[in-house]
């Protein structure tokens, strides 16, 4: 069978930043940030990886050049310089990677000693046992470190800090991948709000199966998202994936944002008081507004409580769906990552709220023009003036949904370099 060298040439793709570049290329191969320059910087080709098959070689270039690295493919007898010490190792747990010690060379006939009589004492049984379970514990040792399967790849996810203006970048590449296909990505948000909006209508339950199932329903739309950015087809349908893949961790996290969003309330309403919430239940809209007037100071402390407090739960939810739905970890260990993520690249995200928020104002100004010119065109009829901006809501409503769904995952993949 034919193999090839997978060869880093040395350099970077046109347009790639270096230091954006060694930080995803340290995130994917867990080298130390030396050996990751001293790659870059070589100038010449560095075998990265011997006698692999063509496929698997494929899957080494794609992961490599997504992060803007140069590669080349090249048959076993052409060898370029190897640097040892700074070879890529893609492979999981490369800790465990190391050369097995070489076998002792068997012992000359004059000193072959005969087979010793088998003993049916325990002690012997038992040693025989141990024995047999230490091949089986090596020969798994070593079908766990064979790399000619689709699982070379895997490894243990990690952030990486990435620049503030990243934060804008998300958003730009959230824009590009819903022009590419815009009235799927309103199809399948229009499905999303119809399954949701009737759910969190049932009484007393409502809420809590929405809070549920919104997790799930959010993991089918980054499989959706991220078989888009690889050039794959997906369909309407895809909305439902979660049900079949990790479905269970993605209910666990909407269970965890039920517990957590409880706990939130009930300390709230230890630390503010009656006074918080009491106008919130106010039913007669006089008696609201004058408990409102007389709790002021105790509304505004409550507000500034539930913002400290609510900032981190939602940056630990915000990436949660994605890890569980895309790199199958755990509901615990997703929320934990992605607390992690979004406290390492709190600048982009800060940049990412900015642009939104502008964004939005400029959205709603368009809006109201709009509707303006709804009512002159109607010439009074408030019927279908009324028609008309109903109408209007979900063309507008719509794309913005899908563009911030999308936001999320071109975000993700920015944080979390994708290796496949």
């Amino acid at each position: 069978m034919e193999t090839i060298n997978v060869v880093l040439t040395g350099k970077l793709l046109p347009g790639t930043d270096f230091e954006t570049a060694a930080q995803k290329l340290a995130a994917l191969t867990r080298l130390d940030r030396a050996k990751v320059e001293l790659l870059l910087n070589a100038g010449q080709p560095t075998i990265v990886k011997k006698s692999v098959s063509p496929e698997v070689g494929e899957q080494y270039r794609a992961a490599l050049t997504a992060i803007g690295v140069a590669v080349e493919l090249q048959p076993c007898q052409i060898e370029p310089p190897t640097i040892d010490d700074s070879r890529l190792e893609l492979e999981k747990n490369t800790q465990e990677r190391q050369q097995e010690p070489e076998q002792p060379p068997p012992p000359p006939p004059s000193e072959i000693r005969p087979p010793e009589p088998v003993s049916n004492t325990p002690a012997m049984g038992s040693r025989r046992t141990e024995e047999k379970q230490e091949k089986r514990t090596s020969a798994s040792a070593r079908s766990d470190r064979r790399d000619d399967n689709a699982k070379v790849f895997s490894y243990t996810i990690q952030p990486i800090q990435v620049p503030a203006a990243h934060g804008w970048l998300w958003i730009k590449a959230a824009i590009a991948l819903f022009l590419q296909a815009p009235w799927r990505w309103m199809g399948i948000l229009l499905v999303y709000a119809l399954v949701l909006f009737p759910l969190s209508m049932i009484p007393y339950l409502g809420s809590l199966l929405s809070c549920l199932v919104s997790p799930v329903l959010t993991g089918g739309l980054m499989i959706a998202a991220q078989l888009q950015s690889q050039d794959d087809d997906f369909q309407i349908t895809t909305l439902f994936q979660g049900f079949s893949r990790n479905r269970n961790q993605l209910l666990l996290i909407g269970f965890f944002s039920l517990l957590f969003f409880f706990l939130l309330g009930a300390l709230m309403f230890l630390f503010v008081g009656v006074g918080f919430w009491g106008p919130m239940m106010g039913r007669d809209a006089q008696q609201t507004a004058a408990m409102v007037g007389q709790n002021l100071p105790a509304m505004l402390l409550g507000s500034l409580v539930f913002l400290l407090l609510v900032t981190p739960v939602i940056m630990a939810f915000w990436f949660a769906p994605c890890l569980v739905a895309l790199e199958d970890l755990p509901a615990w260990d997703s929320l934990k990552l992605s607390l992690r993520a979004t406290l390492k690249n709190w600048p982009a995200f800060l940049m990412y709220s900015l642009v939104f928020f502008l964004l939005g104002v400029v959205a709603s100004i368009l809006f109201g023009v709009v509707a303006g010119g709804v009512g002159v065109f109607s010439s009074g009829n408030s019927m279908t003036m009324i028609f008309l901006i109903i109408l209007l809501i979900p063309l507008a409503g719509l794309p913005a949904m899908a563009v911030t769904t999308l936001s999320y995952y071109t975000g993700f993949r920015d944080i979390f370099p994708s290796d496949h």
